[in-house]
């Protein structure tokens, strides 16, 4: 697979670096001016990502942080906007893989309690 480069002055890389900031610095003022939660929920989840509850709840829960599990053990499920946002950040290969491996656990663990009851 060949790679890409491409060149650029440090004039104009400066320059983007710039507008980048003044757009996080906007960004934080609308956050602070529409009181903008500082938690995430599966609704607000669903709304960004442009999918159905249904589709993330049962086809796609590696978009959700710990595949859906509570930051917080009380009230509705929600977690930390950081805590989505770096969950985010990963690579969905890697959710995807990681969930497929919980589910495998999951999986073995009720088969070792069905063992166990019988």
């Amino acid at each position: 697979m060949s790679e890409e480069y491409a060149i650029m002055r440090q004039a104009d890389f400066d320059k983007i670096l710039a507008e980048l900031a003044q757009m996080n610095e906007k960004l934080a003022f609308v956050s602070l001016s529409c009181r903008m939660p500082e938690t995430v929920d599966i609704v607000d989840i669903v709304k960004i990502k442009g999918i159905s509850r249904t589709q993330i709840m049962e086809k796609e829960r590696y978009l959700l942080p710990n595949f859906g599990q509570s930051q917080y053990p009380d009230g509705p499920t929600r977690w930390d906007y950081q805590v989505y946002e770096a969950w985010n950040r990963r690579p969905i290969e890697d959710r995807k893989a990681e969930y497929l491996a919980y589910l495998e656990n999951e999986r073995k663990m009720r088969l070792n309690q069905q063992e166990k009851t019988r």
